[in-house]
Order: structure tokens, then sequence, then C-alpha cells
């Protein structure tokens, strides 16, 4: 089961089976990042998005999206609060084509931040329910990290449970 909050969500399918962004639910907009690429994927269900996402598209400067794969995070803007179930067999790290910079990934199943020590990991951010979180193999950016925990601005990630997306900076 995936929770959608009303508002910005962090988020990836947790099932090995890519799905069409039509069936996430009833939500505002949806972006996903094309490393590859390097530009932005996005698309709404709401038919006047749509009309001005369709601009942006015809002139190169994002893709629409038609399907988030596994191991892909993605944001979706949400005017409710709703779930989704998804049906099949969850993925590991072997789902995840982390490359060199910044990668927006996924997580099929629960791990903790230290299980990622076979990546170079830098930096590790999430968001969830309305929040920032943070963690990095780096002491020196720990510090920096707890002082900003320590005043409630942002959180301190330990694990990223299945159905969230995250952001990793590898290597540099």
């Amino acid at each position: 089961v995936l929770t959608i909050t009303k508002g910005w969500n962090l988020l990836s399918v947790p099932v090995d089976e890519s799905q069409d962004v039509e069936n996430l639910g009833d939500f505002a907009i949806l972006w996903k990042y094309l490393k590859d690429q390097n530009k932005w994927a996005v698309w709404s269900p709401k038919e006047d998005i749509m009309e001005v996402i369709q601009k942006y598209v015809d002139t190169d400067t994002y893709e629409l999206a038609s399907e988030i794969k596994p191991g892909e995070g993605f944001w979706i803007l949400s005017n409710d609060n709703y779930t989704l179930e998804f049906e099949g067999k969850r993925y590991g790290d072997e789902r995840w084509y982390l490359t060199e910079g910044w990668n927006l990934a996924g997580a099929g199943k629960p791990f903790t931040v230290e299980e990622m020590k076979n990546y170079d990991v830098k930096l590790i951010w999430k968001y969830k329910d309305g929040k920032w979180y943070a963690w990095s193999p780096d002491e020196n950016v720990m510090k920096v990290i707890n002082s900003y925990a320590e005043n409630g601005t942002i959180g301190v990630v330990e694990k990223i449970d299945a159905g969230e997306g995250f952001w990793v900076k590898i290597g540099e």
C-alpha cells in the first residue's frame, strides 16, 4: 500500500512492474527526472494543466511522462489523501541505475542508509510529510545535518521505506 498525502510526495512504485502514470490516482501533477536526458518528464490527469504541459513538451523543454519504472523516484502533488494498492514482487537495489551525480531513485523494499555501502554515496535526501531528511557517510556533513536536525529544520534519514523516493548523490 502506498499512502499519498495532500501536498507534495516523493514516492516510488514498490513492486517490480512498471506502472502507467494514469493509474496512480487523482493528483494534480507528477514529475520524474530523466537523468540520461538531463530533463524532467511531467504528466497530469487534469486537462487544463496538460494543456500548459503540452506547450513545454512541444518546445522540448520537458518530456511527457507515461510510466514509472521500478527503482525510479517521482514527485506527485496531490489535492487529497489517498492510498494505492500494488500487487507484485518487491524489488531491491538491483533496480537502481545509479550513476555519478544526483539520482532520483525509489525503494521497493525498506532499507537502512547503512545498507548503501556498496555505492559511493555522498548524500541522501528524502521528503516525507512536508519535511526534508538527509544523511551522509561523511562525518563533517553529518555534523551540519545534525545541527539542522537539532532545531527541527530537517530530519536525519535512517531508513527508506518501500514506496518512498529519494535523492542520492553518487561519487564526485
